[in-house]
């Protein structure tokens, strides 16, 4: 009895095994046969969103210009020759810039000549900039050459018009071939002050004290000493100090000439002509360096 059901028994958990065995191949196939079929529907969507994204791009603006008249198109053609073949422009292959063959871009200027135009290509030199080294060991007015500059070079297209007793070039585009090299010179800003106009030399400084006057505190006749006309760059100075009509530069202040003198401006002291009352006020009295010019 027991023989049977030993033999009952390994035979169910056999074919149970075979069963279980066959449902695990079906359910692996279903999910194979499952990727398969959403991978194609992914590359099926990717590529109809290609498509539509392709198909949905907007036009390229270009202008086109021809016998002078410039005219401005939309187009999604791919070149320049597509693009002037949609709109039936007649051209020849040589008198057309850039390329027939050229890829058209938004914004691209399309240049179709005239019968009576042809394109040029040209070497065009390019100036080279000067930097400058201030050098307060050399002596204004001095300089030398620390590295040598070197021209560049552009290659320009033109359309060289020809017409009969002239000639007329109008520039369509310039490519950069060779880049300049900057000048490098090296100059003397020794005895100089920098000024809103750049150095300017002197012969010598002076400590002052400078205060300020308007035309009220004046002579009163409205002119001045040396019979100037007052105005904000006249200086009243000490003339056995400093001579009448030296050129000077006063920080602050700018540039003056001593046109005038007064009974308090002895020795060192200085007065400086202004419109306003309220700027001579704002002065005050200053101690300060000036710079008698050259």
């Amino acid at each position: 009895m027991n023989r049977v059901v030993n033999y009952v028994l390994k035979k169910v958990m056999t074919e149970a095994f075979v069963f279980v065995s066959i449902a695990t191949v079906l359910c692996v196939m279903t999910f194979l046969e499952a990727s398969v079929v959403a991978a194609s529907a992914v590359k099926s969507v990717t590529e109809r969103q290609a498509t539509v994204a392709s198909e949905s791009e907007s036009p390229n603006t270009v202008k086109i210009f021809k016998y002078g008249i410039a005219r401005e198109f939309s187009t999604s053609k791919g070149t320049v020759a597509e693009t002037l073949a949609r709109l039936n422009m007649a051209y020849v292959k040589n008198a057309v810039y850039p390329a027939p063959e050229t890829k058209v871009k938004d914004g691209m200027i399309i240049h179709v000549l005239g019968r009576n135009s042809q394109l040029v290509t040209e070497e065009s030199p390019v100036a080279f900039e000067t930097e400058y080294i201030d050098d307060p060991a050399m002596d204004y007015g001095e300089t030398r050459v620390e590295q040598g500059g070197v021209m560049g070079k552009d290659e320009v297209t033109y359309e060289n018009i020809l017409r009969t007793g002239m000639e007329e070039k109008i520039e369509l585009a310039r490519k950069r071939l060779v880049e300049p090299q900057k000048e490098v010179v090296r100059r003397g800003i020794a005895k100089t002050v920098w000024t809103d106009k750049g150095y300017v030399p002197y012969k010598k400084k002076m400590v002052v004290e400078a205060s300020a006057y308007t035309l009220a505190e004046g002579s009163g006749h409205g002119l001045t000493s040396i019979g100037l006309v007052p105005d904000e760059g006249i200086v009243a100075v000490d003339p056995r100090v400093i001579p009448y009509h030296t050129r000077m530069y006063i920080p602050g202040y700018g540039f003056a000439i001593a046109g005038d003198t007064g009974g308090a401006i002895r020795g060192n002291r200085i007065d400086l002509f202004m419109h306003s009352y309220y700027k001579a006020i704002h002065w005050g009295r200053q101690e300060l360096e000036i710079y008698i010019l050259s």
